[in-house]
């Protein structure tokens, strides 16, 4: 070949395509802001949570974790939701699931619960077999494969979906002392279940969903850009669970796949995201999310699958040519 403008403008187009993610590979970007309804300066030194005049601007990435580019939104899934606020002082990543428990507590149980999730290729669907064996085996998983069977599980739209932490983060202040903290993320109006009074849920049902899968199946992402569109930018209110560090001991406060009791720790209404324009995919793509990912006055608690985990997106993100 001579045509050697030729061969370089398609080695171009080669290097333009990014890898593609292990897990949560169909996703959309956006912008927007973040603004707290009061200090936590009494918990941490974190400014994102302190500075009540001030908005801080926020990346964030709504994705799903089974499948590829061209998986039905609407299909039986978890859902993912990671956001990025920028301050002064660093950066802070908050990551979310659609479900507020997972199915494991020990990384050393994670290759076995991929397993179940492989079909024919990595995370590309419910393995259902392998699935259900796996939780017969590992009774606690029980209690996310209910809330991923039932309507939790079946989502037309992101904008109605309320977004649990995957992992619990430690708020330091500025006398030295620590909180275990939980975040969630409620559409706006709705109460800290994510309950809204009329709400028919309509997108959630199974036959409205499969559907849909055939019908439309960018329909969540579709949804986002519509109201982007019609201005009717879509809006979280944060809650936080606030624990004090000494009930890091107990074992039920270090498991990940129960919820925290909120009758002993009610969830407070902490602030309000919204998410006013569209990311362009090459840009979202080339963002990295990670647990640990923290500035000043926030840290990752420390336990083996939190670790684990941290590592595992910044890996994941090395190995697409992206630092967090």
């Amino acid at each position: 070949m001579t045509d050697f403008l030729l061969v370089e403008q398609l080695h171009r187009m080669m290097g333009e395509l990014p890898r593609p993610r292990l897990m949560y590979r169909k996703g959309i970007g956006m912008r927007g802001y973040f603004k707290i309804y009061r200090s936590f300066k009494e918990y941490t030194s974190a400014d994102i949570f302190c500075e009540m005049d001030r908005s801080f601007p926020v990346r964030a990435r709504f994705s799903a974790l089974l499948g590829d580019g061209g998986t039905a939104d609407t299909r039986r899934n978890i859902k993912g939701f990671a956001v990025r606020l920028y301050s002064g002082a660093g950066e802070y990543d908050v990551v979310c699931s659609s479900l507020p428990v997972f199915f494991i507590n020990r990384s050393r149980d994670f290759l076995e619960l991929a397993e179940s999730m492989r079909c024919r290729t990595w995370f590309d669907g419910i393995a259902f077999e392998k699935f259900w064996r796996f939780v017969i085996k590992h009774p606690e998983a029980l209690h996310c494969a209910l809330r991923l069977f039932s309507g939790e599980g079946l989502t037309a739209s992101y904008r109605r979906i309320c977004w649990y932490s995957v992992h619990t983060c430690v708020w330091n202040n500025e006398k030295g002392e620590q909180f275990l903290v939980r975040y969630r993320w409620i559409p706006e109006g709705n109460d800290r279940n994510g309950l809204k009074e009329g709400d028919d849920r309509i997108g959630e049902e199974r036959i409205i969903a499969d559907f849909m899968a055939g019908y439309n199946p960018d329909a969540a992402q579709d949804d986002l850009e519509t109201a982007v569109a019609e201005g009717a930018f879509p809006a979280f209110e944060l809650w936080v669970q606030i624990m004090d560090a000494s009930y890091s001991s107990h074992p039920e406060y270090q498991r990940r796949t129960v919820s925290w009791n909120e009758a002993i720790f009610p969830p407070v209404r902490a602030g309000i995201l919204k998410l006013t324009e569209m990311e362009p995919l090459e840009q979202s793509e080339k963002l990295c999310f990670s647990p640990g990912h923290l500035g000043p006055g926030i840290s990752l608690w420390g336990d083996e699958f939190s670790d684990f985990a941290d590592y595992a997106h910044k890996a994941g993100g090395a190995e697409r040519g992206v630092r967090t």
